[in-house]
């Protein structure tokens, strides 16, 4: 019986374009009880498959924070969803404000029989008219959530951000951490069995850099998430215009 599953990935980029091929080396850990195999079947309520292509809607409640300067998000965001291909699968998550304040999060995973693996993500944000992005990627496919990963089971990474001109002005960090099932009720009033995961990922200290720690309540089976709940801490223009996004959402319907 597995006990524990740790996965730790190190990256580190041999360039400072976005076409650089970071090297990356992974350890992954096991430990068993009773001299079995570390070789462990699909843990109950794993992600094994793709999200269902297509838009969905969550009811938001949450605040956008610039400054002193504070609006509310909208009753409803969205999450697109593409067709997986080749075991890959991209989506964009939509948190911004009326004004277009916020983020947008573009997410590409692919999917293998041991876990589900990061790509690569792209966190776009808009703030008070200035606008950036950035992109975190290792290289190559980082394995993210192990299949057999149980409660307690928790995942570090470090991966090359690269900004919007292409430099590379350091490395994020993301710990991932699985927590107890849950039964969460969508919008509809569906009732559904959740594997729920949080996350913090931190950018490098550079003109931009934040930090973002989300809960996501995923669904079994698959990684679309159910509910989530997420606070985000922001800084631009050298520490200047400070930015906090708090939100919590729930799945309309499936």
């Amino acid at each position: 019986m597995v006990d524990t599953t740790a996965v730790e990935a190190t990256t580190t980029p041999t360039g400072s374009t976005l076409g650089a091929t970071p090297s990356t080396t992974r350890r992954t850990t096991a430990r068993t009880g009773g001299g079995g195999s570390t070789t462990a079947p699909p843990a109950p309520g794993s992600v094994r498959a793709p999200v269902g292509a297509g838009s969905y809607r969550y009811a938001t409640t949450g605040t956008f924070t610039v400054g002193l300067s504070t609006t509310a998000l909208p009753g409803v965001t969205t999450l697109s969803v593409d067709a997986p291909s080749g075991g890959r699968q991209r989506t964009v998550r939509d948190v911004r404000d009326g004004s277009g304040n916020g983020t947008i999060t573009e997410t590409t995973l692919e999917y293998r029989p041991d876990g589900l693996y990061l790509v690569e993500v792209v966190l776009r944000s808009s703030f008070a008219g200035v606008s950036d992005m950035r992109r975190i990627s290792g290289g190559q496919p980082l394995l993210f959530l192990p299949t057999t990963a149980v409660p307690g089971t928790k995942v570090s990474l470090q991966a090359s951000v690269i900004d919007s001109g292409g430099q590379v002005p350091g490395e994020a960090s993301m710990s991932l951490e699985v927590l107890g099932g849950e039964t969460v009720t969508l919008g509809d009033g569906e009732r559904a069995d959740t594997r729920p995961v949080r996350l913090i990922v931190t950018l490098p200290p550079d003109d931009v850099t934040g930090r973002q720690d989300i809960t996501l309540w995923l669904a079994h089976g698959s990684g679309l998430a159910l509910k989530e709940r997420s606070v985000t801490d922001g800084s631009g223009a050298g520490g200047l215009v400070q930015v906090r996004t708090d939100y919590a959402a729930t799945l309309e319907s499936r």
